[in-house]
């Protein structure tokens, strides 16, 4: 590029030279009678300027097309440097990801397989694919006896329909998760209390759902639940309903026979219990009267 703008450069006096013989040739012919000798010079000089002319075109054709082939040379290897640069990178994030996705898949691995609850993976059939080692424990049946078992077999049956609307919402993918409680029959006939937590998981390898539940172990607190539940409504000495309990159930009697607007279909008596009464056929407003006191008493 350098010699072809020493070239363009050396043109520069020659062509003000040749605007001053053009000059000179034309004042020349304006004369009455032009000097044959001083034109016939000024042609030579115009001969030898245009040789020269045509030498410094050459030298700098010759220099522009050196110039363009270095110039794609150059080209060429910024590109190919270039290329070689973004394959590196997109090598170096395809292995930062796939080293990303091992990362996570093994920590997803160990969580599933150290963790101390239950996690089940079902499929859309309802079909137990992959299930962890405190599953196994917890349900008391090893690896082939539970994949690929259909999971309402482990429900118990009068536990079937528990959160059916919900199961139903997760399918056809109207809700993500949902919570529910019922009971689980483990391999040995025994029932325990289960919560499990369903989610619905996505998998885009191979363009289906399926299902991740959790697992957790509710029996002890159920049963805990159950003992306060009856120490808070019964008698810890005789058994029977304590008076909070039994004002209760009396409010609810009565309240359901005040809603039915009907004398003669009274509350069935409530009875605690361990205690019987004799019944005796006796009209209804007498005995209306006579329980009155009784319920007093046992309010007491």
């Amino acid at each position: 590029m350098e010699r072809a703008i020493a070239a363009w450069a050396e043109t520069d006096e020659r062509l003000l030279e040749l605007d001053q013989i053009g000059n000179a040739m034309e004042r020349e012919w304006l004369k009455t009678s032009p000097s044959r000798d001083k034109l016939d010079a000024l042609r030579e000089r115009l001969a030898v300027l245009d040789e020269s002319l045509q030498k410094s075109a050459r030298k700098f054709r010759l220099a522009m097309g050196d110039a363009s082939r270095w110039s794609a040379s150059f080209l060429s290897v910024v590109s190919a440097g270039f290329l070689i640069l973004v394959a590196l990178l997109s090598w170096y994030l395809g292995f930062r990801l796939v080293r990303l996705l091992k990362r996570t898949e093994q920590n997803f691995r160990s969580i599933f397989e150290q963790s101390a609850i239950g996690i089940i993976r079902i499929d859309t059939e309802g079909r137990i694919v992959n299930a962890n080692r405190a599953t196994y424990d917890i349900l008391g049946y090893q690896p082939d006896e539970l994949v690929p078992r259909p999971y309402w077999e482990l429900v118990h049956p009068e536990d079937w329909d528990v959160a059916r609307e919900e199961r139903r919402a997760i399918n056809s993918g109207a809700i993500d998760s949902y919570t529910a409680e019922h009971r689980l029959v483990r391999k040995d006939n025994t029932l325990l209390w289960a919560r499990l937590t369903a989610s619905r998981v996505w998998d885009a390898p191979s363009a289906s759902a399926y299902f991740t539940t959790v697992l957790e172990d509710i029996s002890e607190s159920h049963r805990l639940s159950t003992e306060l539940s009856y120490m808070a409504t019964h008698d810890s000495l005789t058994g029977l309903i304590n008076r909070r309990e039994f004002e209760h159930q009396l409010a609810s009697h009565l309240g359901r026979a005040r809603s039915s607007r009907r004398g003669s279909h009274l509350p069935r008596p409530l009875t605690p219990p361990g205690i019987r009464f004799r019944t005796t056929a006796v009209p209804t407003s007498h005995c209306w009267a006579s329980c009155v006191p009784l319920i007093s008493r046992l309010s007491e």
